[in-house]
């Protein structure tokens, strides 16, 4: 049975809600640069070192951060979802000025979810970084 929410409470949740949407989008564009960055910078130190295995420990990190990616996407996913009812209802309770509906104006190209094809480049290095890992380790 679902109970009947005040207005004041819908819109506490819509903050609360929005403000956790913003700070994961933040992350999730942010993530990319700093893994692409630390990936150069530790792959041009270590490369040419006798440590062969330093690499194939950078790796597996990589794979540790692809994980972590793709975590912080999907809890971005399940805040938007809870996000769409709720300003739907809320939109029904103070009126569509208050709260605008922002897909109305999205296009083909605005319809591409970016943090996919984020998550696509990080798996395709996080991949190429481990079989060049090994192969130097072998």
């Amino acid at each position: 049975m679902s109970t009947r929410s005040s207005t004041e409470v819908l819109i506490g949740l819509y903050n609360v809600y929005q403000t956790a949407l913003s700070y994961y989008t933040n992350v999730i564009w942010v993530f990319p640069a700093a893994f692409l960055t630390l990936n150069i910078t530790a792959w041009t130190y270590l490369q040419g070192r006798e440590h062969r295995w330093s690499l194939l420990v950078v790796a597996l990190a990589d794979v540790l951060f692809t994980q972590a990616f793709c975590k912080l996407v999907a809890n971005e996913r399940a805040i938007i979802n809870v996000l769409k009812p709720l300003e739907a209802r809320l939109r029904i309770r103070v009126g569509e000025s208050i709260v605008p509906n922002f897909e109305s104006g999205y296009n083909r190209f605005t319809r591409i979810k970016s943090a996919d094809a984020f998550k696509i480049g990080i798996a395709i290095i996080t991949a190429l970084a481990l079989v060049n890992s090994i192969c130097q380790f072998f």
